[in-house]
């Protein structure tokens, strides 16, 4: 996912906020204007030109004056192919002005002076694969009514034997964000898994809290919220890292920073949502404000600090929301993502070993098991919401102390300047130097966040999230407590690391920590499919969507029947949704979220 993705608009005014908080001063960039977030999807279908490979036109979405177009580059042969170029005009006085952003299989393209318009792919974008399709996204100025007399594909028609084409209504896309703010989530034709799972409506599959087993059927892929669940989220109160909450381990913070995490998400892609909408800006507000913020101490906090970070890259990427918590609350934003990254450069860094995080707090290694790389998901986050890696990365290279200091103290940031003032300005050697970690570097990986994701997931990091190897249904004495013979995924790879793992007492196979690690592989797929910058289809993106869907699998089951686990936190029985049976159901998965994150794979990713 090389963030060629998100249109070149959307990184130029994410420059602006980049180039603004860079050293600590937390600068501001004006919300560009937004044209109404209606849905439309009018594709003008160009009949099969002769050979495998064509291409059809469409839109995202309109608004007056303008649209999104795409072009969806279609290979029904049984093997993959490639393309260079398509050329076309659009018809009735469409045009793609001069600079406009292009994105998706192609970042640029060159007005031609008979009127056409001329894009050959991205390295990436080039190849199409069997049965599949490729697409270009662009933004259009007038209104579009399909391609014009003009279209080859490769020096052939696109509209095979020069039919025209005629506007045929496909229904409705996801509505997305505005082209000169956010990133576009896109509907990819392509975004096969490399298997396709159908869930069994069975009543351990159930997305609910309540303990009965048929109290939800099985919802289908790609479906909406839950509206319980959003209700739900929005009845929580907002995020307050306060006196006795200080931490993001803490299970009343993780789930009120989940439930805002998911109501962003939702008015996100769902713009008439003005339920969620608005909630979303008052979580923001409340918790930003009055020593409500994250401390950004222990990077095992990830599991609460990281759904706030994906939160403020959604609303940094939705123009309206971005508009709405005004210039003060975006300068908060930006410092607070910038102390975010700060922290896992403190602890990730190649170069850097910290036995604790900024500010001395807790317990901490880059080698131990995988609930603790939280921060490398919020590595992952800032890419995005600075515009790029590299951006990202001068958050770090430019970082002053006693600037940024003065920033979060002038924001009201109180718990921050806390942590940060505890470290002093010895951090700055180790925090302002280029991000790496594993020998990925953020300065120069245009494909950073994907990277980070697979190392954190499945190769790169001292214990990835997953290759705990095949399923089991017990690990020494821990076991699943009902029905252990009907786990799908018995014996099949990547069940999560924390099922087969050891710690300072032993073998460690804990139902609690997998899922504390699992929020965070849903919470960043969920987040990357709504900026339409997931497909699936790339090795590490199939090996990674393959390996949620059997390791999540297989966590789901063994709570939803029970799993006596064992650890640092001794012998515990854990289950969700919640039972007689739990050891500790006041810190198990419910009441950290359990809820929208079964939503999210569920409904949302289709799991």
């Amino acid at each position: 996912m090389r963030f060629s993705s998100i249109p070149l608009a959307v990184l130029g005014a994410l420059a602006v906020v980049a180039a603004g908080c860079a050293g600590g001063q937390g600068g501001t960039s004006p919300a560009p204007p937004a044209p109404a977030r209606a849905a439309a999807d009018t594709q003008a279908a160009a009949p099969a030109a002769s050979g495998v490979v064509t291409a059809t036109f469409g839109t995202i979405k309109t608004w007056q004056g303008g649209f999104n177009g795409k072009i969806t580059i279609a290979n029904s042969g049984s093997s993959s192919t490639t393309w260079s170029t398509i050329t076309f005009t659009l018809a009735g006085g469409a045009t793609i002005p001069s600079g406009a952003s292009i994105w998706g299989a192609a970042s640029s393209y060159t007005a031609n002076s008979d009127g056409s318009y001329t894009i050959t792919p991205t390295k990436k974008g080039a190849t199409i694969p069997a049965n599949g399709s490729v697409e270009v996204d662009y933004n259009g100025s007038g209104t579009f009514s399909g391609v014009g007399t003009t279209c080859t594909l490769d020096g052939s028609s696109c509209a095979g034997g020069g039919a025209t084409p005629t506007p045929t209504p496909t229904g409705s896309a996801t509505p997305t964000p505005t082209p000169s703010g956010s990133a576009t989530p896109t509907p990819t034709p392509t975004a096969t898994p490399t298997r396709t799972p159908t869930p069994t409506p069975t009543p351990t599959r159930t997305p609910t809290t309540t303990p009965t087993p048929t109290a939800t059927p099985t919802p289908a892929p790609g479906g909406t919220f839950d509206p319980a669940s959003l209700a739900d989220a929005e009845s929580q109160p907002a995020p307050a890292y306060n006196t006795g909450s200080l931490h993001g381990d803490t299970p009343a913070v993780v789930k009120e920073d989940e439930a805002f995490f998911y109501v962003t998400l939702e008015a996100f892609i769902n713009p008439s949502d003005t339920a969620a909408f608005n909630k979303s800006v008052s979580d923001f507000n409340s918790m930003t404000t009055g020593g409500n913020e994250p401390a950004v101490s222990n990077p095992l906090y990830g599991w609460g600090d990281g759904a706030v970070g994906a939160a403020l890259t959604l609303i940094r990427l939705n123009p309206t929301e971005w508009a709405a918590i005004g210039a003060a609350g975006q300068n908060r934003a930006n410092l607070i993502m910038q102390a975010f990254v700060v922290d896992a450069n403190w602890a990730f860094n190649d170069a850097n070993n910290p036995s604790t995080g900024i500010g001395g707090g807790g317990n901490f290694s880059k080698s131990n098991n995988p609930n603790y790389d939280g921060y490398l998901y919020l590595a992952a986050d800032c890419a995005i919401y600075f515009g790029s890696p590299a951006a990202c990365n001068q958050q770090l290279t430019s970082f002053n102390y006693s600037s940024f200091i003065s920033a979060v103290s002038s924001a009201g940031l109180t718990n921050i300047q806390s942590t940060f003032s505890a470290t002093g300005s010895s951090m700055q050697s180790s925090v302002s130097i280029p991000f790496v970690y594993s020998g990925i570097q953020m300065a120069s990986d245009t494909n950073f966040v994907e990277d980070m994701i697979y190392a954190a997931e499945i190769s790169g990091a001292p214990k990835p999230l997953f290759s705990g190897g095949n399923v089991v249904t017990s690990v020494g004495s821990a076991h699943i407590v009902n029905n252990a013979s009907g786990d799908p995924e018995t014996g099949k790879p990547w069940m999560l690391r924390e099922f087969n793992s050891t710690d300072s007492t032993g073998t460690r196979s804990d139902a609690d920590y997998a899922y504390e690690g699992f929020i965070q592989a849903v919470r960043v797929r969920s987040l990357l499919t709504a900026l339409g910058s997931w497909n699936g289809v790339d090795s590490q993106e199939s090996t990674i969507q393959t390996a949620m869907f059997n390791g999540g699998t297989d966590l789901f089951y063994k709570l939803q029947n029970c799993y006596a686990s064992i650890g640092t936190s001794g012998s515990r029985t854990v289950c969700a949704p919640t039972s007689s049976l739990e050891t500790n159901p006041g810190t198990d998965p419910v009441a950290k979220g359990w809820l929208y994150i079964t939503n999210m794979w569920y409904h949302y990713l289709g799991q």
